[in-house]
């Protein structure tokens, strides 16, 4: 009830502090009648000189609440009028009011109109800086999120009549890098530029709202749901232009999820949370934009739930190491292992690392994961020679690995436990992650491991600057070897990143050798190692010795 009386409240203050042109119209029509009124109720009592002379203050106040100062004092002058020449003061006596007695009455009803005018201005006055406050961000000059639930909740209700809505959030990813260049300074005045650079682009049938950091949402009235697709690809497009800001040309990295109403849901709420799935999603795909498909909450719902198996999987051992032997061309005999990691699932099987490990890479989950594979390969390393089998193992790490506060401090403790095996342990780092974690990087080197370039040819590394990187291995992704006996264009980069490779002093491996064909010509250009189905799919440690003889 008492939020019932909240809400009503609220919609007669807006209502009254911002009425539109047809509402005006009827303030108009109500405000007439009730002088009227007010005047047939003192004609017929008696006159003005009776105490219902004082209904007319009611609408005196009603239009000092309509239009504050100048309604106030208009409507005192109307008053005096209304009870004034056009009003007896005793109806029954026939006795009609002097000129100096309705003046002075009417300048009273002004006096009390004009002082009712300054008060609802000062209280309206301050509602709409609470308002505004409550509904506008300050720094970017948009209305925010709880103006767009607003809105909402105004077109669910139906009073604008449309029947459709699309809602698109937009997450700007390299904001952190764009103000590293023009300095944090200016991030509020980088913040607005970015609004006022999309909302100017808009039509009017589309609203932009500032949701919070780095998170945008747009809202398409009357859209449908083909529509809304189209118009987020060619946002998305829109985007790829650089925006100025002091002098620099600045390229916005996005994000963009949408989600339409009613198909994806029958709240505002709803469909918001739909459109930062699709977002996220698209982040996660590397995709510039996405729409909203029911699949993707049911797959969220999925990883969500694995999520919280996690320490549970960990304390019961359903994770288990196994390894993908690396085949040396010129010994022609195994060389390395590298430790990929599986969980046996109680329900779901055994599942590849592609199934759970990118949505571990988003939490710091991702740590006790790789601690768990360093020890457990650290492991199998000392059990293999004690065997007198002495191999390289490598395992992956992870970009949230190395800029974990306590990574190296964890790394040390599970070290130290087999610093009498001497372990030979190379980490595989993606080449993105190289380029930006080179101080950790150093750390590693010193304490004996490896490093390793996973999935060269994919990121963006400088070839000047890969010179001095602290690697010993670069291994060329899958994506250029599948196709290499066929594809010339494949065949030609290959051959370049080898060429490439020993020219810098690194060992080159290729991964993903599937055919004894591709194995054949990548020695014919004179690569180190390969890796792949064709030698071997991941096997259990136990295996390991198996295949050591097989290519002994």
């Amino acid at each position: 009830m008492t939020k019932k009386i909240s809400r009503w409240f609220e919609y007669l203050v807006i209502r009254w502090s911002s009425p539109n042109k047809e509402k005006r119209l009827y303030d108009y029509i109500i405000l007439s009648i009730l002088y009227f009124l007010s005047w047939l109720a003192t004609y017929y009592t008696g006159g003005s000189k009776f105490s219902t002379v004082h209904t007319v203050y009611i609408p005196v106040i009603y239009a000092a609440l309509l239009f504050q100062i100048s309604g106030g004092l208009l409507g005192g002058i109307v008053a005096g009028i209304v009870m004034g020449p056009l009003m007896p003061l005793d109806v029954q006596a026939g006795l009609i009011q002097g000129f100096s007695n309705w003046f002075i009455r009417m300048l009273f009803f002004v006096f009390i109109g004009t002082i009712a005018g300054i008060i609802f201005e000062i209280l309206f006055n301050q509602f709409n800086r609470i308002e505004r406050l409550a509904y506008f961000d300050s720094v970017v000059e948009l209305p925010n999120k709880i103006c767009l639930q607003r809105r909402l909740d105004g077109l669910l209700s139906g009073e604008a009549g449309i029947k459709g809505f699309g809602i698109v959030t937009m997450v700007v990813e390299n904001y952190l890098d764009i103000l590293d260049v023009i300095g944090y300074d200016l991030t509020d005045y980088f913040w607005f530029r970015v609004a006022r650079y999309v909302n100017n682009n808009l039509s009017e049938d589309i609203s932009l709202y500032y949701y919070d950091n780095n998170t945008y949402q747009l809202l398409l009235e009357g859209f449908s749901e083909e529509r809304v697709a189209k118009w987020t690809e060619n946002f998305s497009e829109f985007l790829n232009y650089p925006i100025n800001i002091s002098g620099i040309p600045i390229y916005l990295k996005c994000r963009l999820g949408c989600a339409f109403y009613p198909d994806h849901g029958s709240s505002g709420e709803e469909i918001m949370q739909k459109s930062f799935i699709a977002m996220d999603n698209a982040r996660k795909r590397g995709l510039s934009h996405l729409c909203y498909q029911e699949t993707l909450t049911e797959k969220s719902k999925e990883n969500f739930l694995l999520l919280g198996e996690v320490k549970q999987a960990l304390e019961e051992e359903e994770f288990v190491l196994y390894y993908q032997p690396k085949y040396d061309l010129l010994t022609e005999k195994i060389c390395g292992v590298e430790g990929l990691i599986r969980w046996n699932h109680p329900e779901k099987g055994l599942m590849s690392p592609a199934e759970f490990i990118p949505e571990m890479e988003n939490t710091d989950l991702i740590n006790l994961l790789t601690y768990w594979v360093l020890e457990r390969a650290l492991s199998d390393y000392r059990e293999w020679k004690d065997k007198g089998i002495t191999l390289n193992v490598s395992i992956n790490i992870s970009s949230r690995n190395l800029q974990h506060y306590r990574f190296l401090e964890e790394v040390d403790r599970i070290m130290a436990g087999y610093a009498s095996c001497e372990p030979r342990i190379e980490l595989e780092i993606t080449e993105t992650d190289i380029m930006t974690e080179e101080m950790v990087l150093d750390r590693l080197l010193e304490r004996g491991f490896r490093i390793s370039i996973d999935d060269f040819g994919t990121g963006y590394s400088s070839l000047a600057y890969l010179k001095y990187l602290p690697v010993d291995t670069i291994k060329i992704d899958r994506s250029f070897i599948g196709n290499i006996t066929e594809n010339s264009s494949d065949k030609e980069i290959v051959k370049a990143a080898i060429k490439m490779g020993h020219a810098l002093g690194k060992n080159v491996l290729a991964e993903g050798v599937e055919t004894e064909e591709a194995m054949k010509l990548l020695k014919e250009m004179g690569c180190d190692c390969v890796q792949g189905y064709y030698i071997s799919r991941p096997v259990p440690k136990e295996k390991i010795i198996e295949l050591l003889v097989q290519y002994s």
